[in-house]
């Protein structure tokens, strides 16, 4: 028997002057291990790794042993004879033995200890026979630490290796550890093309390549040859570099395997992960489970996905040229695969895979059926716009026999405000749906979105009847459908001051966040119910809402996503009118371009109007107006006349402020709003007449109109207290205070002022008032600033607004004082006078605080002696304070 003499020869390291810290330092771990094992598919380095090491401890010393398993290896005999040879070659002692010698005499030379033990390197060891294998297992074994023995293979070799891996004695090498990281990669390429590399170039083929030594050796060879040519800009997956690639796959991949594995891995690279049931379904064959676990044993190019069980993933760059191979081969077959793979992973829950591969299989009937099949699923998952994405190229004369799509994409456009494609789609439906009849959740889906069109139109009472219909109707069922039907009655109610039963869809809004999946639903109901918290003057439940809407959005769907607008442009909003500008600035800056994918009127009323207060409160009028103008242009275009109402009465303050009362007229006539007779409340007022009403309020006050102003502001704020919608109370007793200050009647005006700080102080909505102009800052500087301040929540939130415009005061409160424990015989009034002669102040001081005259001050102050039983203010103080007033 011949043996080829290069099955004994180390091969020539190719790459010398390039090394690896990592693989470099594992040298002595190498040397003290019984096995090492280096396993991974073609052009990992393996060959070059091992031989670093094993010229390395040859170099200190030890016996190397090289054998080349490709080359002649057919039989234990042959392998014998080799390593014999090679035994001889590295100076052992091995003259009197023979390559015909059984097995155990061999295992007992290899067995026996030397003064430097022999290092044995096995290189392409997935060649070697079964008897081999056997050899080497028992080899490993017997010998203990008389040997070091290095095994490269492409695949698994069956050699046990749990014993030795739980001793300690096992160094494992795989393709995490050979494959190169981003800077090694780029060192190498730099190193074989021995010139400098276009950036671009160099970062797209790192990515490409993964890591993967051959494939960069093949693609820097290349680009040296090319940067000569001067082609270096070439594209790589069009130039010759690819060719190159998939003729290295070909080869040394491809054609080692046998036909039906050959065929399995080609047809299996439409799959981004494999696993026995997706290969089974893509090649309808229930071999498809062994064919996975064979060809990751060879080393296919295929990886185990760290975490999950039986599931693998090919190298990207095989499996792209694979799948390119593929739908060369049989494209007809390869979308029947993407088909069968669509249909399993519907079955399998994963609808965005099941969208994904519907989308491949180039078939628009099919896809257009699995979209309409999976809408919902897609929509509860919060993956609307996965939808709208997929059928963007589906022609209507195939959306409009699928009717579950045709509502999903009738829900993204309403999102979008794109109502008349919206109702085009829900007309659609609805001709569906009547051939149906028996169809139960086609029917209630259709309902659903006829109620979200007619709240995009502004339609409240429908929203409000049929959306208390419909809720009723579904129950805990459909959880998704229920959150955004509170969500959108809680609007609707909000505008049309049906605050009546807010207790009860509070309790309403809990059950629907508490229902099993609704968790995305709960991203809009939160920051839609939170403005209608906020209007009742509940502050910190709306902020909480709104915080946690926020954050679940941002972690759910990233930072500065269009869902997560939803949530901080309302937020935004509450925070300007708690004083927190900065942080309101920052959530506009970053979500207010997003505003239309996602948002409706509210939120696109919150957005661009809180942007405009922000620019104005920093003296930005310019930018202000500008923002405004576009809300209004967005208002126009979607026939949105609330959110227009909404602009024009924030264009009229902002204007009426600097001083342009002329044009505050003009924008209240381009804003298509015409008032002929007083705008008093009607029978059922919405706040779209609120703003009409408070825009044309803050005109006739500058053409001194005063008791036409008089009248239509006490009459709003006569239905509002009865409404309890707080916001809107603190905004007309600030008209109220500013026309009594025109009528000259300051008494009157304090006590408007203190009124709206009343409702405003337990919201905490200090920029309100910060709002109103150079008469309410006055009026509060006038009233607050001067003199003791007395021990009340509501003059400490007066100080914060103070402070906000540069007047300093102190609060003078005693840290054992408890106003929590009253008398049951003092009214609330005379609390609050008795509380202010504790503060020092005298009559006409506590009269300008409460908006009461002097003598009616001194009524009180007679009642209050009278109830305590005292006749001087000194003894009503000391009484109060032993009956735990006040200290």
């Amino acid at each position: 028997m011949n043996l080829i003499p290069t099955t004994i020869v180390a091969p020539r390291l190719r790459l010398q002057q390039f090394s690896r810290n990592t693989i470099e330092a594992l040298t002595r771990r190498v040397d003290q291990s019984r096995l090492t094992v280096l396993s991974a598919p073609a052009g990992y380095g393996k060959t070059s790794v091992a031989l670093n090491w094993f010229n390395r401890l040859v170099a200190e010393g030890r016996p190397g042993l090289w054998i080349a398993s490709r080359v002649g290896i057919r039989d234990l005999s042959s392998f014998l004879l080799a390593l014999h040879q090679a035994g001889i070659k590295a100076g052992l002692p091995w003259a009197e033995l023979s390559p015909n010698d059984d097995s155990d005499t061999w295992i007992s030379h290899l067995s026996a200890h030397m003064e430097a033990r022999p290092l044995i390197v096995v290189d392409d060891a997935q060649f070697l026979p079964a008897d081999v294998l056997d050899f080497l297992e028992r080899c490993i074994s017997g010998a203990r630490d008389a040997i070091t023995t290095v095994i490269a293979s492409r695949s698994f070799t069956g050699i046990p290796l749990a014993r030795m891996r739980a001793a300690g004695f096992l160094v494992e090498i795989g393709c995490d550890e050979l494959r190169l990281n981003a800077e090694e990669s780029g060192e190498l390429l730099s190193m074989l093309t021995g010139a400098p590399m276009d950036s671009e170039v160099r970062t797209e083929i790192v990515r490409i390549m993964d890591g993967w030594v051959s494939g960069l050796v093949v693609a820097g060879e290349h680009l040296r040859n090319r940067v000569a040519d001067q082609r270096s800009r070439e594209p790589l997956a069009s130039g010759q570099i690819a060719v190159e690639i998939t003729s290295y796959f070909r080869e040394e991949v491809l054609q080692p395997l046998p036909p039906r594995l050959r065929d399995f891995v080609i047809a299996t690279s439409i799959l981004d992960e494999l696993t026995p049931q997706a290969c089974a379904a893509a090649l309808d064959d229930d071999d498809a489970g062994i064919l996975l676990e064979e060809a990751h044993r060879l080393g296919v190019f295929i990886e185990k996905v760290q975490g999950k069980k039986n599931a693998y993933v090919y190298h990207p760059l095989f499996r792209s040229l694979m799948r390119e191979t593929a739908i060369d081969r049989a494209p007809v077959q390869v979308s029947e695969y993407h088909r069968r793979v669509s249909r399993y992973f519907a079955t399998a829950q994963d609808e965005c895979k099941a969208i994904e591969h519907a989308r491949l299989s180039e078939d628009v009937n099919f896809l257009a059926d699995q979209l309409d099949i999976l809408a919902n699923r897609l929509i509860y998952d919060g993956y609307l716009y996965f939808v709208e994405e997929n059928s963007a190229h589906i022609p209507w004369s195939v959306l409009k026999s699928r009717p579950m799509l045709l509502l999903a994409l009738a829900w993204r456009r309403i999102r979008r405000l794109s109502l008349v494609q919206a109702e085009r789609c829900i007309t659609c439906a609805v001709e569906i749906a009547a051939e149906r009849p028996d169809d139960f959740t086609l029917a209630y889906v259709l309902r659903h979105r006829e109620i979200l069109l007619q709240a995009a139109h502004d339609n409240l009472h429908y929203v409000e009847s049929e959306g208390e219909k419909l809720l009723l109707e579904l129950g805990d069922e459909a959880p998704y459908l229920s959150c955004t039907l509170v969500g959108q009655l809680m609007a609707a109610r909000r505008e049309l001051y049906h605050f009546r039963d807010i207790v009860k869809l509070e309790a309403e809004t809990r059950r629907a966040l508490n229902r099993p999946g609704s968790e995305f639903a709960a991203i809009t109901l939160k920051a839609t119910v939170a403005p209608t918290l906020m209007a009742l003057g509940k502050g910190d439940m709306a902020r909480g809402l709104l915080e946690e809407s926020f954050v679940y959005a941002e972690r759910r769907c990233g930072k500065g996503s269009s869902v997560a607008a939803i949530p901080a442009l309302m937020f935004a909003e509450a925070l300007y009118d708690l004083g927190e500008l900065d942080r309101a600035g920052a959530l506009i800056d970053e979500y207010l371009p997003a505003a239309r994918q996602w948002g409706m009127v509210d939120e696109i009323a919150a957005g661009f109007i809180t942007s405009a207060r922000l620019d104005f409160a920093k003296g930005n009028v310019k930018a202000a107006m500008a923002t405004l103008e576009e809300a209004h242009l967005i208002a126009v275009e979607c026939s949105l006349d609330r959110l227009r109402a909404t602009v024009v009465s924030e264009q009229v303050r902002m204007m009426i402020q600097n001083g342009q009362l002329a044009a505050a007229e003009e924008a209240l006539k381009a804003g298509d709003i015409i008032v002929e007779d007083f705008p008093y409340p009607t029978l059922t007022p919405t706040r779209k007449n609120e703003h009409i009403a408070i825009a044309w309020l803050r005109i006739e006050i500058q053409r001194y109109n005063l008791a036409k102003a008089k009248k239509v502001a006490t009459r709003w704020l006569e239905f509002l207290k009865r409404s309890a919608a707080k916001r809107s109370i603190v905004i007309f007793q600030l008209l109220l205070a500013e026309i009594a200050l025109l009528e000259g009647d300051r008494v009157r005006g304090r006590r408007s002022l203190r009124e709206a700080l009343e409702a405003a102080e337990p919201a905490g909505w200090t920029q309100i008032f910060l709002d109103e102009g150079d008469g309410i800052k006055a009026l509060l500087t006038e009233s607050y600033a001067s003199g003791p301040v007395a021990q009340t929540s509501v003059d400490a939130f007066t100080m914060r607004i103070l402070a906000s415009l540069g007047v300093k005061s102190e609060l003078t409160v005693d840290a054992d004082a408890d106003d929590s424990c009253l008398v049951a015989q003092l009214g609330e009034r005379e609390v609050q006078i008795l509380t202010m002669i504790n503060g020092g102040l005298r009559n006409r001081e506590i009269g300008d605080r409460l908006g009461l005259t002097e003598g009616t001050v001194k009524w009180y102050m007679q009642q209050v002696f009278d109830k305590l039983g005292v006749r001087r203010r000194s003894q009503a103080v000391l009484r109060a304070r032993v009956l735990g007033i006040f200290a």
